[in-house]
């Protein structure tokens, strides 16, 4: 262990001094790097001290989510390392020797299923169930039912910490439980802890088309998550659970096949920048602005971005100049002939 310390230590510097300055896509990978990387050094005391601060002060990145979200994202990270089955034995030793040094902490027992699940997935893989070769289903719902009895079993410790509720809803999924049953779980969680986005997320995940919902349930689930949130959050929350089904489902067809309420997404965006005005925030929220064909929004948050502007939004220089043009535009012009062909194939079909 002394061997470690010293790189420890100039590690946790280098990330709180980077973490100082930076934005919201640098402080989830510092965060999420420097979890995994406490990890692999077995420093659970420190593992500990950083998931108990995210809970009780339920700290923020610059966009709003949860840190304790980043510091989950980050063992799952640290998993997604190992192949071979004698990995994953390693890494279990590890977890067990975590639960055995902190046996009244809900963060080892979380981690020890986050492990189970992504261990089941290795097996099925992330394709269409189609694709799935007939013998990878039964270690896949074998090692799913581990993590939910892992989690099931140490319930009285580990849910206290919000992200139980999110690692049993993602199971969930995974074994299609029935909608009752799914609610059961987010419902319970969301009464311990109304704020945690990340749950909000993964129900709406749920009920993506893809898996075990349709646009009906989607925009049923957004107008509950406001009904949960909005003394804290206004409608802002609307804006997220349409930010996760883009994500999950519908891509730049948002506005062609959801039944997202423009009015109230817009709404939405204000008040999620209203409390947390992060460049990621605005280039998504510029995005969605373009995607509803809203010209007067648009122009009000391309007014916002500092540039460069987030590729990883934009997915190029070209779409995001593109769409600022058309923006700019008067209006009913189309984009600049020649300029950004996605977008202009974009706008001519809809």
């Amino acid at each position: 262990m002394k061997t470690r310390i010293p790189a420890l230590i100039f590690l946790l510097i280098t990330i709180a001094s980077n973490t100082l300055i930076a934005g919201e896509l640098e402080e989830r990978k510092a965060i999420q790097e420097r979890t995994a990387f406490l990890l692999s050094s077995k420093n659970f005391g420190e593992l500990e001290r950083l998931a108990q601060e995210y809970r009780v002060n339920r700290s923020r990145t610059p966009s709003g989510v949860w840190k304790l979200t980043c510091f989950y994202t980050g063992i799952r990270s640290y998993f997604a390392n190992f192949n071979s089955k004698d990995d994953w034995s390693s890494i279990k030793s590890t977890i067990e020797e975590w639960i055995k040094e902190y046996p009244k902490s809900p963060t080892p027992y979380i981690s020890h299923a986050i492990l189970m699940r992504e261990y089941a997935w290795k097996f099925r893989g992330g394709g269409l169930a189609r694709t799935v070769p007939e013998e990878a289903w039964q270690p896949f719902f074998e090692h799913l039912n581990i993590a939910k009895a892992v989690l099931e079993k140490n319930k009285e410790i580990a849910s206290t910490d919000p992200h139980w509720y999110d690692i049993m809803a993602n199971i969930a999924i995974g074994l299609s439980l029935k909608k009752s049953e799914f609610l059961t779980i987010v419902n319970e969680g969301l009464e311990k802890e109304p704020l945690y986005i990340e749950l909000y997320c993964t129900a709406t995940f749920y009920f993506t088309p893809k898996w075990h919902g349709n646009a009906e349930e989607i925009e049923e689930f957004a107008n509950f998550a406001v009904a949960r949130t909005k003394e804290n959050e206004g409608l802002g929350m609307y804006a997220r659970v349409y930010w996760a089904a883009k994500q999950y489902q519908y891509g730049e067809r948002l506005f062609i096949e959801s039944n997202v309420v423009w009015g109230k997404m817009k709404k939405g965006i204000d008040d999620v920048l209203k409390r947390y005005p992060d460049q990621w925030n605005i280039n998504n929220f510029t995005l969605f602005a373009c995607l509803a064909k809203d010209r007067d929004k648009a122009r009000e948050l391309f007014q916002l971005v500092n540039e460069p502007p987030f590729l990883a939004v934009w997915k190029s220089n070209s779409n995001y100049l593109g769409y600022k043009s058309w923006a700019y535009a008067e209006s009913g012009t189309d984009l600049p002939q020649g300029q950004m062909s996605p977008v202009n194939k974009y706008f001519e079909k809809n």
